[in-house]
């Protein structure tokens, strides 16, 4: 006779909580993970779709937290990386101090050194300012060993018409120095006339082979590229060209550096003697071995070691992997736990327990989770590589690439927990697993609970409440009341969902039957919407924070000259006539107009009673004010005053003036010529002939306290500087001249007509005077119109990248691409969750699918109903996660807006907060993303479903 053991299933048809022997627990417990994770290995296979839903979801996330650290890493250079790419081979290199006298140190002096009132000792044979090569026998004897001299400094080359600026290393033998010189292609150079290129210099114009132009005050001179190379300066910097020639280099511009060569290492003791000479050392052993704390000179102790935050961002990083994944993934988890509820039912009514149940979906989120992260972090490092590279070949400094392997772990680690925390709310659902239902195919979803919505509402009033008033208490009362009102707003979405249900009776058909879905299968619809929401709520809070700050600044923003007018800075005095003659000569409709300042030329000025030279000054005097009160005689005046909040300096004299020179008031005067003071400010009548008679324009709100019978007086003179006390003293006496004005209020638009001067004077009156005026900047000017970004273009190759070109074209917010590289980014994520569950989610509609079609519903019916069905998860997670970020991007925006300085009085002023909302952003992702998700996923609709035949 056989005997047939009936299944242990408890009553209610649930599965049992605990199998029905004890016996052997640790094996039984071991084997079940074992099955389990068996069972989730095939999983994976057969259900392609969904494990790369959850390899994007987990393993993208996990590959940007992995490239940020690797980038850090790598950018992160310590004293002893440092070594190969300030020193190369070389045991150290030194250099003199630019200050003068003895020096004390830190290990690597580019993190400190300063100088001592100690006179230098004397090197012998050394002549300061005779260049590298020179003195390299003198350094060479002091330090007892084989030296290489080395010069730095700045040379200009001709591409075409375009004249740039070269940063440029003079070594020879540069492949000596492995490490400070990586040969990227081509070859070293063998002659004076070879030269290597950095990738950035090839970037912008320079050939990577063949023939280039030096231009020198020397006259012009031909080199030959040989080939592109990275040589890295003592900050990390690479340099643009590379050259064995020392002569490319002007003696009296140049830095000049001595390598110190040989097998014999330079100690500390060593380095010590010779900053007694005036001497700076780097020592590949003293960086490798840094000194202790008491071998450092007193001001530098306690100093050498660098506080990091890299542990306070690791755990930020992994909080915030640990939020998105969870989040991202947990829609998939979930209907993937749906989708098996048949096959996990005839699992417990043969005898599994709901423990081994859980473990069957904890065991995919293992599998998956681990696979994917895993896969993110073999991803970041080819990566970051590739980033590293680019970066560095730009132009910007990076140190060897480094991978925290350990840091990666625990990103790993942390993205795996994050997937079983996103599938551990799915898999205890199944202890409440309705075994007859499910066998069935009934979904039967229990009511929300009212006590949670109740509990929601209190976190979600109580973090909104928190976020606003936080900002006036402290920064963790703002993360705990974000928190909280993610938190709360999270156990409002199963109410609001059941709730729809509840009125989707008038609605059309489609639209009807995709709300009542939703509200059955809350289990499934409430992760996509709560993974909508904290994405709508990330980008919520970030556009009305960046668009608050930008609509402050757009509101101070002064124009710097007319609109589409240019003002060019000079690169220095040889820059001056030749650029400007080619631009006359090539693009002859523009009009170049100089504007000048009352000063000398210091290269020239006579040395006064102190170390700084005496200079020239020219100030408005005020109603009632002398030259000595705009200096001061006591501690509320001169030039060390402080502006206090919206109050000036307490000088009514110091604050009312307009200044030029050394003297330090609060606007400046400039010289241009007298036709072109009348074209910028449209003056006509007597206002113009004031000016072309040699009169000026006065910009002030006070204007009455400044002109007295239509004229400004003017004082000038010559001032000497203390240096101990910074005060100015007048040298001499001062004369005065008093100057017909007409006056202009001191608007924004004033302001950009006298290029931000307080009072501009006919340059005629200067020249005719011979007062001392020097040229501060161009302005140029298109009778015709503004100038294009073509025109704007050709003037910057005109007068070379030392010559800094701009056209005045309003407020341009610099942030505009950003945030639209992230709404971009944040819109396709959403897209990403809200396809991903509504594909993963058709699968199990199969049957329903099937019903609709048996009962005579139209492909355009089932269509519209998941387009229906999609449109309001979007819809539903994007308005709710707007609502919840609107509340830390107010606070973010009170945070930048709330303080700042008038500009056009330039006093500091405490103003209402500046909340912009963007609702034009926010209004395209409410509309674009639910419309796109829809059409996607009606679009994937069959047109004939599979009709099976159902016994209930």
């Amino acid at each position: 006779m056989t005997t047939q053991t009936a299944p242990a299933v408890s009553a209610g048809g649930t599965p049992p909580a605990t199998p029905p022997s004890s016996s052997g627990s640790g094996s039984s417990w071991l084997a079940s993970w074992r099955v389990a994770l068996r069972l989730a290995r095939r999983d994976v296979r057969r259900h392609r779709g969904r494990s790369l839903a959850v390899l994007i979801m987990v393993g993208v996330p996990t590959m940007l937290i992995c490239v940020g650290l690797v980038l850090g890493a790598t950018s992160q250079v310590s004293p002893q990386e440092s070594i190969p790419l300030t020193l190369g081979t070389a045991q150290a290199h030194v250099e003199v101090n630019p200050g003068g006298g003895r020096v004390t140190q830190l290990a690597d002096p580019s993190r400190g050194y300063s100088t001592t009132d100690t006179p230098a000792r004397e090197i012998p044979g050394f002549r300061a300012g005779s260049g590298a090569e020179l003195n390299a026998a003198a350094i060479s004897d002091l330090t007892g060993a084989e030296v290489v001299a080395s010069s730095e400094g700045r040379i200009r080359v001709r591409i075409g018409d375009r004249d740039l600026g070269l940063e440029t290393l003079a070594l020879p033998g540069p492949e000596r120095f492995t490490g400070k010189v990586t040969l990227r292609s081509g070859q070293w150079p063998d002659r004076s006339d070879e030269v290597l290129v950095s990738p950035a210099a090839a970037r912008r114009g320079i050939p990577e082979s063949g023939p280039l132009q030096i231009v020198g005050e020397g006259g012009e001179r031909t080199v030959t590229v040989v080939g592109t190379a990275i040589a890295t300066t003592q900050w990390g910097a690479p340099h643009d060209l590379v050259t064995t020639d020392s002569d490319l280099l002007a003696a009296e511009g140049a830095r000049s550096v001595w390598y110190v060569m040989g097998d014999r290492p330079v100690t500390w003791d060593r380095v010590r003697e010779l900053n007694e000479y005036g001497l700076l050392v780097s020592s590949a052993q003293v960086l490798a071995q840094p000194p202790a704390q008491d071998d450092l000179a007193p001001e530098w102790r306690d100093t050498g070691e660098v506080s990091s935050d890299q542990a306070a961002l690791i755990a930020l990083g992994a909080t915030l992997l640990l939020i998105v994944i969870a989040l991202l993934v947990g829609p998939a988890f979930a209907v993937g736990a749906t989708r098996q509820r048949r096959t996990l039912a005839l699992a417990a009514s043969n005898g599994a327990t709901a423990a081994q149940l859980r473990r069957t979906v904890l065991a995919q989120a293992i599998v998956l989770g681990g696979l994917s992260a895993l896969a993110g972090v073999a991803a970041s490092v080819p990566v970051t590589w590739v980033i590293a590279r680019e970066v560095t070949d730009r132009g910007s400094a990076m140190g060897p690439f480094d991978v925290p392997w350990w840091q990666l772990g625990a990103i790993w680690s942390i993205a795996v927990v994050a997937a079983i925390l996103a599938a551990l709310v799915p898999a205890q659902r199944l202890t409440r697993l309705d075994i007859v239902g499910a066998m069935r195919g009934r979904v039967v979803t229990p009511p929300p609970s009212r006590w949670l919505f109740v509990v929601g509402l209190i976190l979600a009033g109580l973090g909104g409440a928190g976020v606003i008033v936080g900002l006036d208490r402290s920064e963790y009362v703002i993360a705990v009341a974000a928190v909280l009102l993610v938190l709360g707003t999270l156990l409002l979405v199963p109410r609001i969902l059941h709730t729809l249900g509840r009125f989707a009776g008038p609605l059309p058909l489609p639209l009807r039957l995709a709300v009542r879905d939703l509200a059955r299968h809350r289990t499934r619809s409430a992760p996509t919407v709560a993974a909508v929401l904290a994405g709508t709520a990330a980008l919520t809070m970030g556009l009305v924070g960046a668009s608050s700050d930008d609509a402050q600044e757009r509101e101070d923003y002064v124009p710097q000259t007319l609109h589409g007018e240019a003002y060019v800075y000079s690169g220095g005095p040889s820059d001056a006539a030749d650029p400007f003659a080619r631009v006359e000569r090539e693009l002859p409709d523009l009009v170049v107009v100089p504007v000048q300042s009352y000063r000398a030329d210091t290269e020239v000025l006579p040395s006064g009673s102190g170390e700084v030279p005496d200079e020239p000054f020219a100030t408005t005097l005020p109603r009632g004010c002398t030259v000595d009160d705009l200096l001061g005689t006591d501690e509320s005046g001169g030039g060390d005053v402080d502006a206090a909040p919206g109050t000036g300096t307490g000088n009514r004299c110091f604050d009312l003036a307009s200044g030029s020179g050394v003297l330090p008031t609060t606007s400046t005067i400039s010289f241009m010529p007298a036709a072109e003071i009348v074209r910028r400010f449209a003056l006509t009548g007597g206002e113009a002939r004031t000016v072309t008679d040699g009169g000026g324009l006065l910009v002030s709100n006070d204007a009455d306290d400044v002109v007295s019978d239509g004229r400004v007086e003017v004082a000038r003179g010559t001032l000497s500087t203390d240096l101990d006390s910074g005060r100015y003293s007048l040298v001499g006496s001062a004369t005065s001249s008093r100057i017909p004005a007409v006056t202009r209020p001191r608007t924004r638009d004033n302001l950009a007509r006298s290029v931000h001067a307080g009072l501009v004077l006919p340059s005629e009156i200067a020249e005719r005077e011979g007062w001392p005026v020097m040229p501060d900047m161009q302005l140029v000017h298109d009778p015709d119109g503004p100038i294009d970004a073509r025109t704007q273009e050709r003037l910057q190759q005109l007068l070379g990248d030392d010559t800094y070109v701009e056209v005045e074209r309003g407020w341009q917010n610099p942030l505009a691409i950003v945030i639209a590289v992230l709404i971009g980014i944040f819109t396709l994520v959403l897209l990403v969750v809200t396809l991903t569950a509504t594909a993963l989610s058709m699968a199990e509609q199969e049957r329903d699918q099937a019903t609709i079609a048996a009962v005579g519903g139209s492909g355009r019916t089932r269509r519209l109903m998941v387009a229906s069905q999609t449109w309001l998860l979007a819809t539903t997670g994007i308005v709710l996660g707007a609502l919840v970020g609107l509340f830390p991007g107010i606070t973010i925006a009170r945070a930048l807006t709330s303080e700042g300085w008038d500009p056009v009085t330039n006093m500091q002023v405490a103003r209402d907060a500046t909340v912009d909302v963007p609702w034009t952003a926010l209004l395209v992702v409410l509309v674009a993303v639910p419309a796109l998700a829809a059409l996607l996923a009606g679009l994937g609709i069959r047109r004939t479903p599979d009709l099976t035949r159902r016994t209930e």
